[in-house]
This record gives structure tokens, sequence and C-alpha cells, in this order.
């Protein structure tokens, strides 16, 4: 019977065990902290995250920092905001992943591909610049045209690669492209004189 109570009394100490986030668990007040402090893959997610940030924020130049500050203010912010979602640990994984590879791009912690060149809708005018980063956390591409710049993602595709991010969407296959940003659409063709 003795044997039977520690054995209940160690049962119950392991499931309730946290993992070990860069943050205390032990003063986790937010949902979000509080599930990253029972998940393994969000824990270990956490603590590359602290680390990326720390790296990038150190390459920064100095009157730039306060600006990485606040925006990595406003991701913790996004990132509670995965709870209210019908998969939250779902989101805060994409969340996390996101935002680490936006520091490892930002913060010069990869290097930086050959660009890839497209012609759209049939005018060289109206072009796109593809850098696509498969050497972070989660593949991202920097889609520059003539006047606008935009990062995206990798996400599930049937065949070809496909990215998003909020109001953007870009596929890829052997050559051929779409890019729908903003309600607009247009179809690119890869090309090799810039």
């Amino acid at each position: 019977m003795y044997k039977m109570i520690i054995a209940i009394l160690f049962g119950s100490t392991l499931l309730a065990q946290a993992y070990d986030p860069s943050f205390d668990c032990v003063k986790a007040s937010t949902s979000s902290e509080k599930l990253i402090c029972s998940d393994e893959v969000l824990s270990k997610l956490d603590n590359t995250l602290a680390k990326t940030y720390n790296k990038t924020f150190n390459a920064y130049p100095k009157e730039e920092r306060e600006d990485l500050s606040s925006e990595q203010k406003m991701w913790v912010k996004k990132r509670e905001k995965c709870m209210a979602s019908s998969l939250p640990t779902g989101c805060v994984k994409r969340a996390y992943e996101t935002r680490i590879s936006q520091l490892q791009i930002s913060g010069g912690q990869v290097v930086v591909p050959e660009a890839v060149y497209y012609k759209c809708d049939g005018k060289t005018d109206n072009s796109l610049t593809v850098i696509f980063y498969n050497n972070v956390q989660l593949p991202t591409v920097v889609l520059t045209l003539p006047s606008e710049q935009y990062i995206a993602y990798a996400a599930m595709s049937g065949s070809g690669a496909k990215y998003i991010s909020k109001d953007i969407e870009f596929w890829e296959h052997h050559g051929d492209a779409t890019l729908n940003y903003h309600g607009k659409s247009i179809r690119c063709k890869k090309f090799t004189n810039k």
C-alpha cells in the first residue's frame, strides 16, 4: 500500500511537470505562457526565439533597437490572441516559427540566397524579385515588386511551393508563379536576364 501511494504521488508530479522555456513557468500569467509551459515543442521554440531575438538585438544599430523591442512586444500580444483560435497550440507554434524566421533574416543570421527574378503578366517593368530563405526556422520568401516588399511563410501545398502571410499568397511551380496580394493577382514567369 505504501508503495502504491508513492507511485501515485510520483505520477501526479510528472503530470504537473512544466517544460523549461526562456521564462519562469512559476510566474506564467497569460494563457499562452501556461500553454508554452505545458508543451515541449512550444517550450523549445520559446528558447530558440529568445536566443534569436538576443542575437538580432545585438546586431541591430543602437538607434533601431527600440523599434525592435516594440515589435517584439506587439508579437507577444499577437501570440496571446492565438488562445482564442480553434487550434491554439498550432497557432502559437506558427507564431513562433514565423517570428524566429523574421529575426533570423533581419538580424543577418543567415546568408542571403541568390535572388530569383520573375516577369509578371508579360511585362518586364512589372517584375517580381524573390529570395527563397530555406535555411531559417520556417522556409520564407521575401517578395519585392517595383514599389512594395512582402514576406511570406511556407504553407501546405498540393504541388509546388506555397507561401502565405496576411493578405499575401505566393505559389511557385517549375518557374511559373502566382502572387495574390491585397485583392490583386498577377501571374509570373521566371526569367534569367534582369
